[in-house]
């Protein structure tokens, strides 16, 4: 699956380093590994990454790590679509070319949409659904999370924030876009963005 991430953080999470208050030496260790057991100073480094103290206790934030890719398509009628992996052709059943195999861990945080034209009738909303495929038809899937926003406007990028799902590493996904019956997607394009776990 092509991964475009212009800027992937390397997060340790949140960690919180308390004084030992004249105590024994502190042992730094790699994901288990000791580097040392006699430290003298401790300098977080990496893009994103902050430290800060209150009198002898310092924290350490690391940004979520966030990768993205893009998709594009031309549908030309009315109609609710699973959005491409690979090409232009958008299906209204799951295919091939419209399942992600994830690399990760992680969720899907946002989808952006834009499209060339108006809605036909200038009311309906546009829906996206994340899908978890067990195989490879439309009915066998589970809804890992819906998302609605307020319909198309030309050229004008539609942001659909998601909060609640989850997929782990070698999971199939699918992102079927609805217009209610009301909507063309003519020259429309967009980016998903993952939050990663592991």
């Amino acid at each position: 699956m092509p991964i475009n991430s212009p800027d992937v953080f390397n997060p340790v999470g949140d960690a919180t380093i308390t004084g030992g208050g004249g105590g024994g030496d502190i042992s730094i260790k790699e994901e288990g590994v000791e580097l040392t057991s006699a430290v003298t100073s401790i300098d977080f480094t990496g893009k994103g990454s902050t430290a800060s103290n209150s009198g002898t206790e310092v924290t350490v934030n690391s940004p979520a790590r966030v990768v993205m890719t893009n998709f594009s398509f031309f549908d030309g009628t009315a109609r609710n679509v699973y959005i491409p992996v690979v090409g232009e052709t958008e299906v209204t059943t799951i295919q091939r070319y419209t399942k992600f195999i994830m690399p990760f861990s992680g969720t899907v945080k946002s989808i952006q949409l834009n499209s060339a034209v108006t809605q036909v009738n200038g009311t309906g909303n546009i829906k996206f659904t994340v899908f978890k495929v067990t195989s490879g038809t439309s009915s066998t899937t589970s809804s890992l999370e819906v998302v609605t926003v307020a319909g198309v406007v030309p050229f004008t990028t539609m942001t659909f924030n998601f909060t609640s799902n989850s997929f782990n590493k070698g999971d199939t996904l699918a992102f079927y876009l609805e217009g209610n019956g009301t909507d063309t997607m003519n020259g429309a394009f967009g980016t998903l963005y993952f939050e990663v776990n592991s």
